[in-house]
């Protein structure tokens, strides 16, 4: 995850250049072009492009099905299918665009000339905006599959140039619109078109020369063609229904006031535009790795990356809001001539929707790369219609557009909480935690950042002085805050690193940090050596091997392994512990069930019946898996878990088997390792009396002790031996953080109660070799009076086996 954290990070850079030249000159922009137009004119705009505007939700939900099938089609690498993904949604969006146009033609012309609410000496000025407008429809449709490829692509840096030339050229219009003495509504919207133009034919030339896919073909696969737009069908519905709420509302304030209170929506609707396009950059970087992370099931990071990027984005959107949210009366005055009515209090209802708002977005982005479209829109489109009639009812009523426009957020919270439940049922998502932790820990905590500018605005009279003040104290009060109380370890290392990046500091990542901390404690002196200076088993070509399990057969020993290239467990076998043969696959992963991953395996022999326990893994939860054989290379499996997770100190995953069979009671015995997701936290004890039905343990029989260092944070994957005389010996992770482990033992007379010598080191990370950075799950084999343990150790992100031994020793 680390690497696809620096290419979220780096595009999320070219992105932010993009935004930080956007925000600089969009409010100049805005309050030239009020002036020049002036407010009724600015309204026409505004009225007659967002209903134009209406018909381009076909564009934008298309280009997220078009962009996620070419991201889940470039990661196979398949170069055929990516030219006929591309080549299907290119002729789809010409179909859209001409059928788009021919339906704004017809009944959007009679719409705007008899229903809108437009002076009439502006009507001709308002037709050529309409004609201007379709025309750019039409070409922001057809752009689209280009968008998409350059998003999949990931060349980010093309996408910051040219959105940066897009308002340089704005620049120029202004220019123009300042000068040339022509009506300034109809000069104004021929060269923005002209922009849009010159920006959507560089965007295509440069596909062209990039990307082979996009040449021209004439291939239409009808088979994609549906695929594509039954996952777009429902997003069309949901898109349909956001975009008739927001111009609907245009239009009903069209219809009940005048275009100076449309003027006003506009110009709240471009400070938003302005504020979530910086805030959404990091979003719009993220979410191709969130796609790649739903393909490869890789649900731990998938979730992760929700939440980080989430709390990242209301971080950002609040240093921005707060002192907006005090100052903005000040701020319309500095900036524009002439403030339309409601415009202060349209911005700051703009502000908490929009921290309502970027609280679900990737949320939704996470049913949407999970392929649950149809229940994402399904709840969201009714509530998005249903709005629109209590908005009328409210104006029929004599409601201000202010109450009116602060409705949408009621809608924007319940589905929030709506989504979350969504992908909490579908994904695992752990859905009462995000609430609690992202969204309504950040809203108290901004209203808490909020009290010392507050207290200055109160305090001071209105001027420069304490705009100066205000800003920087929103500032630092709502960093402190944030950084200090509302996010997680990794999001506060996401936002430090930007802070670190803009200020040219390099500081090292927290794996960095915690990894200083792995030679700290050498397990030397105790017997242990490690065998050679690599690894015995594992290589690139493997890619990561882990959680050995290692038993003596007929002279020989034999491996099971976890492995990360196809998830599941192979066989491996050995005549002196270091030169390994792999005998292939012996159990497989089963995709969309309890055994989406497969892993972490434990054997024992009983009457000529081979016993595995395993672990099974699907998204967020880790259950215990039991299958026989009668040659311990093909299984048969039992269909449902042995082992879930039932006890409350168990949190919602169980995994990491260790089993033997006690030949004096006649029973197995399992020590398993037991968590809140795929990682451990505690070691638990279970028996059973035929190896699928366990009686548990009630409480951890073994958990992190915080007077060893070196074990302090958690323990894990175990491996235990009964001795001769009966007692045991347990081998086990021992965390002193999340990234530094080492290998641990403890002694007990009944296998339940563990006593942990002062010195229990086994093995510790060696500096410059292949684990420096951890050493993991311990498999132990006594072998004519040595002692040989099998683990798997860490450098960077790959994954090992390595041997050590011990002479004459019991522990």
């Amino acid at each position: 995850m680390e690497e696809n954290n620096k290419r979220i990070f780096k595009n999320t850079a070219y992105l932010y250049v993009r935004q930080l030249v956007i925000m600089g000159l969009s409010f100049f922009t805005t309050r030239i072009v009020l002036e020049k137009l002036g407010a009724d004119d600015f309204g026409v705009n505004n009225v007659v492009a967002g209903f134009v505007s209406m018909f381009t939700l076909v564009n934008s939900i298309l280009q997220a099905s078009t962009s996620r099938f070419l991201s889940l089609n470039l990661g196979k690498k398949d170069d055929v299918l990516i030219k006929r993904t591309f080549s299907t949604a290119f002729y789809m969006h010409l179909m859209i665009a001409v059928a788009v146009v021919v339906l704004l033609e017809s009944f959007g012309i009679w719409f705007l000339n008899t229903k809108l609410n437009i002076p009439a000496d502006r009507m001709f000025a308002a037709n050529v905006v309409f004609q201007l407008s379709v025309f750019s429809v039409f070409i922001g449709i057809t752009q689209t599959p280009y968008t998409a490829i350059l998003t999949s692509h990931e060349h980010f840096n093309m996408y910051a140039y040219m959105s940066v030339f897009d308002v340089v050229a704005k620049l120029a219009v202004l220019f123009f619109l300042i000068y040339i003495p022509f009506d300034k509504l109809i000069v104004y919207a021929s060269l923005q078109t002209m922009v849009g133009l010159i920006v959507a034919m560089t965007y295509r030339i440069y596909c062209l020369r990039k990307f082979k896919e996009t040449h021209f073909s004439k291939q239409f696969d009808k088979k994609l063609c549906k695929e594509m737009t039954v996952f777009s069908g429902w997003g069309v519905v949901g898109n349909l229904a956001v975009t008739l709420n927001s111009q609907g509302l245009n239009i009903l304030i069209n219809i009940f006031f005048t275009t100076v209170v449309n003027a006003s929506l506009g110009l709240a609707a471009r400070v938003n535009f302005t504020i979530l396009t910086f805030v959404g950059g990091f979003m719009t970087a993220a979410q191709p790795q969130l796609v790649k992370y739903y393909g490869a099931n890789d649900m731990k990071n998938f979730h992760q990356l929700i939440f980080n990027v989430s709390q990242y984005s209301l971080f950002m959107l609040a240093i921005i809001g707060v002192p907006v949210l005090m100052e903005i009366d000040y701020v319309l005055d500095l900036w524009l001539t002439e403030v339309p009515e409601y415009t202060s209090a349209f911005i700051k209802i703009t502000i908490f929707n929009s921290i309502i708002s970027y609280s679900n977005r990737f949320v939704d982005q996470g049913l949407v790369a999970s392929n649950h479209m149809k229940q994402l829109n399904l709840y969201s489109s009714t509530l998005y219609l249903v709005e629109l009639p209590l908005m009328y009812a409210a104006l029929k009523l004599g409601a201000s557009p202010v109450f009116v426009y602060a409705i949408s957020c009621f809608t924007v919270l319940v589905c929030l909480f709506i989504n979350v439940k969504m992908l909490s049922k579908f994904t695992g998502f752990p859905g009462c935690q995000y609430i609690k932790t992202v969204f309504l820990k950040t809203l108290v905590l901004i209203l808490i950042a909020c009290v010392p500018p507050y207290l200055i605005c109160m305090t001071m009279p209105d001027g420069l002085l304490r705009f100066l003040i205000v800003c920087s104290v929103s500032v630092l009060s709502t960093m402190t805050v944030l950084m200090r109380f509302a996010l997680s370890e990794e999001a506060r290392y996401m936002v430090m690193g930007k802070i670190r990046k803009m200020l040219h500091i390099k500081k090292p990542s927290q794996r960095e940090i915690n990894q200083r901390h792995c030679y700290d404690y050498p397990a030397e002196n105790n017997g242990w050596n490690k065998v050679g200076n690599k690894p015995v088993y594992g290589n690139q070509e493997t890619e990561s091997v882990f959680d050995p399990f290692v038993m003596k057969h007929h002279g020989k020993f034999l491996m099971i392994v976890s492995e990360r290239k196809h998830h599941g467990l192979d066989l491996l076998e050995s005549s002196n512990g270091t030169d390994w043969q792999n005998r292939g696959a012996i159990m497989k992963r089963v995709p969309e069930t309890w055994e989406c991953l497969i892993n972490r395996a434990s054997v024992v022999i009983v009457d000529g019946i081979w016993h595995l326990w395993y672990t099974g893994q699907s998204p967020e939860i880790s259950r215990i898996g039991h299958a026989i054989s009668t040659d311990g290379i093909h299984y048969q499996r039992s269909s449902r878990p042995c082992v879930e997770a039932t006890l409350p100190q168990e949190g919602v995953s169980v995994m990491n088997p260790c089993v033997l069979w006690n030949e004096d009671r006649k029973i197995f015995q399992m020590w398993y390792a037991a968590g809140e997701n795929y990682e451990p936290d505690a070691l638990f004890y279970a028996e059973s009396e035929n190896g699928e039905h366990w009686t548990k343990h009630e409480h951890p029989v073994l958990s992190k002790d915080e007077t060893h260092e070196w074990e302090k944070y958690k323990v894990g994957g175990c491996d235990v031996k009964r001795q001769k005389d009966g007692t045991y010996i347990i081998y086990y992770i021992g965390y002193q953080n999340l990234d530094v482990t080492r290998i641990c033992y403890a002694v007990s007379d009944d296998g339940v109660h563990w006593e942990r010598p002062n010195h229990n080191l086994c093995i510790s990370p060696s500096q410059d070799s292949w684990d420096s950075d951890a050493t993991y799950k311990p498999a132990v084999v006594e072998k004519n009076g040595t002692l040989y343990m099998w683990y798997n150790g860490r450098k960077g992100v790959e994954e090992y086996i390595g041997l050590a031994t011990k002479e004459n020793g019991t522990k």
